[in-house]
């Protein structure tokens, strides 16, 4: 199976996981997966985790931002079902009623050239020749008036299954905590 991660996941790990990975197993863990390509960090990704909490991903993680790390969808073109899919499917429909067409292909191109849709395309590309998840903190939820839906519900389009990021690491043995909580007295 291959995992293509996204930066709200991997500032998870930063944050939440690594601070009790003392002896570096799960680091270790992350950068032998991203080497051999079983969890995918598209270039948009690394871009993206440059610019979020202030580099921390890459301060914690800077094989990341290597090019050997990285994947590229440069060659992946969207093609006429692609652009389709876009227009018709993955556009919140009550939004795109409120755009002018000029800015809606304003918004198609810089949704384009996001992350989430890079992520979406390179799983959709690959879909039908091997197992993929997309690793995401977002839900279906709220879209907060934004004018294209959410990973999750462009993957149930799509056909790529979603998954977030500590059902990921459950799903695939990759922790096996134990906590250990010191006897204090608070009194």
């Amino acid at each position: 199976m291959k995992a293509v991660i996204d930066t709200s996941s991997l500032v998870s790990l930063v944050r939440y996981f690594l601070p009790f990975d003392k002896e570096g197993k799960l680091k270790a863990f992350f950068e032998e997966n991203i080497r051999s390509g079983k969890i995918i960090v598209l270039e948009q990704v690394a871009e993206e985790c440059k610019r979020q909490g202030k580099g921390q991903v890459i301060e914690a993680l800077p094989f990341i931002a290597k090019p050997k790390y990285k994947t590229s969808i440069a060659g992946i073109i969207p093609n006429k079902a692609i652009y389709n899919l876009i227009d018709n499917n993955f556009i919140n429909a009550s939004v795109r009623s409120r755009f002018p067409e000029a800015e809606y292909r304003f918004a198609r191109d810089k949704f384009m050239a996001s992350a989430d849709f890079a992520m979406m395309l390179y799983a959709y590309s690959i879909k039908d020749k091997e197992n993929v998840v997309i690793v995401t903190e977002e839900t279906g939820y709220s879209n907060d008036g934004k004018p294209f839906k959410k990973i999750p519900d462009i993957c149930g389009i799509i056909g790529v299954k979603t998954q977030n990021f500590p059902s990921f690491l459950l799903e695939n043995s990759i922790i096996n905590m134990t906590v250990e909580v010191a006897k204090t007295s608070l009194f």
